[in-house]
Order: C-alpha cells, then structure tokens, then sequence
C-alpha cells in the first residue's frame, strides 16, 4: 500500500521533493519504494530525468487503478473500524409472539441510533431460542422466564409486569381485587403453549 501511495503521490505532483514532503517521508524513500513497485510490476511508471518527471504510457494506465486500490483499501479499514465498534453489522434477535409489543418502541430507536446495523428479527418459540442462542445462530433471545436454560446461554430481565387474571364476569373471583393462584387450580386455563 506504502507503494502505491508513493507512485500516486509522484504521479499526482510529478516532483519528487513534493511528493516526499506530501507522503512526510525523505525524497529518497519515495524513490526507492517507487523503484521496488516498478520493479515487482515489471514496467516502468515514472520517467525521470534531472529537469523532468512524468508518467509513463504504463503509468498513466496504472493511476487510476491504483486510486482506486487506495481508496477501497481506505473504506475496507473504515468499514472494519466501524464494525469492530459496533456501528456497523449484523444482530439477530429471536423473540415469542406474544412479547413484540414491547419490542417495537426499542427497535425503532435502535434502527435510527445505529442505520447500518442489519437487525433482523426471528420469531421463535422459548425453546428454540434458548437452543439458537447456544448453537450462536442468534444473538440475543427475548423470551419469558425460562424454568431451564443451557449452560452457554446468560440472561438478563429486561421487563417484570404482574401476573394477571382475565375471568368472565360471572366468576365470583372476578368481583375480588387479588386472587391467590391456588384458587385458580379448578378454573380453566388458556395459556401459550409449553413449546
């Protein structure tokens, strides 16, 4: 890479003092690093001469491709700093159905806070998760509280809300502010299923 800046910057100026003062390097660095690059190539570049320096036929053929090498090279690094920082990347967040609600407001301000993350958003049930998450085919789970989880998987809560009891109107537990759960073991159930 050191070389092929060197060559733009001596095709660019087409003087080796300027180049080597661009480049913060002695003139005599940018001429070697140039002769090393002419000679790995096998084609001369530069012409030289004590009143003149100026591209060779070549070399007015490699500049722009060595523009552009630098300048991808340039984006790659920017792309690989940004993703090892987390502003750019990929996130996979399994979820159940019934939790999306709680989802929408945070991924929405996550997508406006980080644009060139690529969220997606799988849903799953609780156990499928918990396996994705171990097996890394996920990133992050949002399920309830499981009563068992794999070895490799942490958790965190995210949200605690109360336990309610949605009963007809006709139950005489319906008319009470707080029933215990015990005197609900008769009563039927309708409850999201175990897998």
């Amino acid at each position: 890479m050191r070389r092929l800046r060197h060559f733009v910057a001596v095709a660019e100026e087409l003087h080796f003092g300027r180049a080597a003062e661009r480049a913060h390097v002695v003139q005599s660095a940018i001429s070697q690093q140039l002769k090393l690059l002419e000679d790995e190539l096998g084609f001369t570049l530069i012409r030289r001469s004590r009143q003149d320096v100026s591209l060779t036929l070549l070399g007015e053929v490699f500049l722009p491709a060595a523009r552009e090498i630098l300048q991808r090279t340039e984006e790659a690094v920017r792309r690989l700093k940004a993703s090892a920082s987390g502003i750019v990347g990929r996130l996979s967040i399994g979820f159940v159905d019934n939790v999306l609600w709680t989802l929408l407001s945070p991924i929405r301000d996550f997508r406006e806070r980080w644009p060139h993350v690529d969220l997606k958003l799988i849903p799953m049930d609780r156990d499928v998760q918990v396996e994705a998450i171990a097996a890394g085919t996920v990133d992050i789970g949002i399920i309830p509280a499981p009563s068992h989880l794999a070895a490799a998987v942490k958790t965190e809560v995210l949200i605690s809300a109360p336990l309610m009891v949605a009963l007809p109107s006709a139950n005489v537990l319906a008319l009470r502010s707080k029933v215990e759960m015990a005197e609900l073991a008769a009563e039927p159930f309708v409850t999201f299923p175990c897998k």
